[in-house]
């Protein structure tokens, strides 16, 4: 009786990982970070921090939360990081 329990909550377990997984560690402020952390300091990296922090605040100022307003900007920040780069 305990073996299908055992099974059934390690496949929860396994579930679950992969869809925090998938979900969570790649949205756009996880990415984000990741830039922050890993970037020197530059002219991309001050445009991209520039624009993020416009964006963000224009969203709260619309009405976004703070998770809304970060992912949002967090998106047109790393388009814009990325466009710099190249």
């Amino acid at each position: 009786m305990k073996q299908p329990i055992i099974f059934f909550l390690a496949m929860v377990f396994v579930i679950s990982g992969y869809v925090l997984l998938f979900t969570n560690f790649n949205s756009p402020p996880q990415k984000l970070n990741e830039v922050i952390i890993t970037q020197s300091i530059d002219n991309c990296y001050d445009s991209t921090m520039t624009i993020w922090f416009m964006e963000f605040h224009k969203r709260q100022e619309n009405g976004a939360d703070m998770s809304e307003a970060d992912e949002i900007a967090s998106k047109i920040a790393l388009v814009s990081f990325n466009d710099c780069q190249e």
